[in-house]
């Protein structure tokens, strides 16, 4: 983490009721700046020894904040939100890397799979989607046939 002396007044570092300083800029009291890594890393609730962080004086981690914001988002705009948002994301990612960047993640995300699991794990998976898909079908056809049925 790169260091250096700074004035703790050109980076807005101002006092609470409670002598708690307050940071503005990643600039801590002491009039030491952090680097952006380690205000980004900081910020994201990550500490140097890979523990999350509470800020002083605050009540919950970055992470709980993240999730907190998340959840609102989530009951505000409702689950379709995040399926548009991801959707625009793929689109721009097609768009800028082309179709073969999504076959090779598939191939490299396969690869760790059958490292992981094995060549049989896809032969199980496989069968258990077979099954499923006939069931569907069958319970597709029942309804059909039900339907089709002249109610008396």
């Amino acid at each position: 983490m790169a260091i250096e002396k700074a004035n703790p007044a050109e980076n807005g570092v101002t006092h609470s009721a409670n002598g708690i300083a307050a940071r503005r800029n990643g600039a801590p009291a002491d009039g030491v700046a952090l680097s952006a890594d380690a205000v980004a890393s900081a910020r994201n609730g990550a500490a140097a020894n890979g523990k999350t962080v509470k800020p002083i004086g605050g009540e919950m981690s970055v992470r709980e904040a993240g999730k907190k914001g998340g959840d609102t988002v989530r009951d505000r705009y409702g689950p379709e939100f995040y399926e548009k948002i991801g959707r625009k994301g793929g689109q721009v990612t097609r768009e800028r890397h082309g179709a073969e960047f999504y076959e090779a993640i598939g191939q490299k995300g396969g690869r760790v799979v059958k490292d992981k699991y094995g060549a049989d794990f896809y032969e199980a998976i496989g069968h258990k989607g077979g099954q499923k898909v006939k069931k569907l079908i069958a319970d597709a056809k029942r309804n059909e046939l039900e339907a089709a049925k002249p109610k008396i």
